[in-house]
C-alpha cells in the first residue's frame, strides 16, 4: 500500500516539459493555419458574391426605376455630360441656370410650351430623373447616384433655379444601397422610322423602337475599374410610339446626338451638352458629368372616396 501511495505522488508531481509545450504550440499553430487556409477562401468567395449580387440587384433597380418612370411620358429630352450641380462645381456656371445651356435649349423650350397650353396645364406635368455625383452620407465618399427632382417653371415658361437647388433631392435609394458599390450609367436614344416602300421621302408608315436604352455598369471600387455587373434596360414610349406614325403628333423623344426625332424630323438641338474633354477645359479635372432626363407626364390625382 505504501509503494502504491508513493508512485501516486511522484505522478502528482510530474507534467510537461518546457519542450513538450513548444512542440504543442507549435503543432497547434500548425493546425489553426490549415485551417484558416481553408476558410478564408470560401469567406472570400462568399463576400465576392455577396457584392456582385448586390451590384446586380442596384443596376436592374435603378433600370426599372427609369423605364417605370418615363416609359409613359408624351416628351423626352436626355442631357447628358452635364455640368449641373452647383456642389460640386462651386460659383462658375451651370447648365442649369436660366442662361443654361439646358433651359435654354430648343428641347426644353418646345417642352414647356406644350406644358403651359391651355389644354394641357391641369394634365401634364414636368419632371426629372438625374444621375448626379453627390456625396455618400455614410462612406462620406462621392458617387453616382439615382435622384428624383420636381422642377419649378415660372409663369415666363423659364425654370426656376433657385428652387431647383434650395429644395432637396429625392434620393432614389438609400446611401446603404450603394454601399461599397460605384454605379456608372449611360444612355442612348433609339428611334428607327419604317417610311412607306423604306423610301425616306415617303411618309412615316411605323415608327419601331422609340425607346432610351440604359447602360449602367457597377464597379466595386472608387477609381471605377472592377467591374462587378452590368446591365441594359429599355424603357419603350408608348405614347411617343402611337403618336409618331400620326403626321399631325407632336410627341417627342429628343435625340441626343441630334438627327431626327420620333416623328422623322430634324433635330437642331444636341442634348449631348459637351465632350469629355470640353468638360475638363471648363471645369477642371475633377469635374463629374451629369445626366438629367426632363420628361413631360400626366399628373397624378387622388380622388376622395365617397360612401354611397
Amino acid at each position: 500500500m505504501k509503494k502504491i501511495l508513493r508512485l501516486l505522488k511522484r505522478r502528482n508531481n510530474g507534467g510537461f516539459t518546457l519542450i513538450e509545450v513548444i512542440v504543442s504550440c507549435a503543432l497547434l499553430g500548425i493546425l489553426i493555419l490549415a485551417v484558416m487556409g481553408m476558410i478564408t477562401p470560401v469567406m472570400s468567395t462568399v463576400m465576392s458574391n455577396e457584392k456582385n449580387a448586390n451590384a446586380l440587384m442596384i443596376a436592374e433597380a435603378m433600370e426599372a426605376h427609369i423605364d417605370r418612370n418615363i416609359k409613359n411620358s408624351v416628351y423626352c429630352a436626355v442631357f447628358t455630360n452635364a455640368a449641373a450641380n452647383n456642389a460640386s462645381y462651386g460659383s462658375k456656371s451651370t447648365d442649369m441656370e436660366s442662361t443654361g445651356p439646358i433651359v435654354n435649349s430648343d428641347a426644353f423650350t418646345e417642352m414647356v410650351d406644350f406644358m403651359q397650353a391651355d389644354n394641357n396645364k391641369d394634365i401634364y406635368e414636368m419632371k426629372i430623373i438625374a444621375v448626379r455625383w453627390l456625396e455618400d452620407t455614410k462612406t462620406h465618399r462621392y458617387k453616382y447616384m439615382l435622384t428624383n427632382i420636381k422642377p419649378k417653371i415660372k409663369d415666363d415658361g423659364s425654370l426656376d433655379v433657385h428652387a431647383l437647388y434650395s429644395a432637396p433631392e429625392t434620393r432614389v435609394f438609400e446611401d446603404c444601397f450603394y454601399e461599397n458599390l460605384f454605379p456608372d450609367v449611360k444612355f442612348e436614344v433609339l428611334a428607327y422610322n419604317e417610311h412607306e416602300d423604306n423610301d425616306s421621302t415617303k411618309p412615316i408608315t411605323s415608327t419601331r423602337n422609340v425607346a432610351l436604352k440604359t447602360t449602367i455598369d457597377v464597379y466595386s471600387n472608387s477609381g471605377m475599374e472592377a467591374l462587378a455587373a452590368s446591365g441594359d434596360g429599355y424603357a419603350d414610349f408608348i405614347n411617343i410610339r402611337t403618336k409618331s406614325i400620326n403626321p399631325d403628333g407632336d410627341y417627342k423623344l429628343y435625340s441626343i446626338e441630334g438627327g431626327n426625332d420620333a416623328m422623322g424630323q430634324p433635330i437642331t438641338v444636341t442634348t449631348q451638352l459637351r465632350t469629355d474633354d470640353e468638360l475638363t477645359a471648363t471645369f477642371g479635372v475633377t469635374a463629374h458629368p451629369e445626366t438629367y432626363i426632363f420628361y413631360i407626364t400626366r399628373k397624378l390625382k387622388y380622388f376622395e372616396p365617397t360612401t354611397p
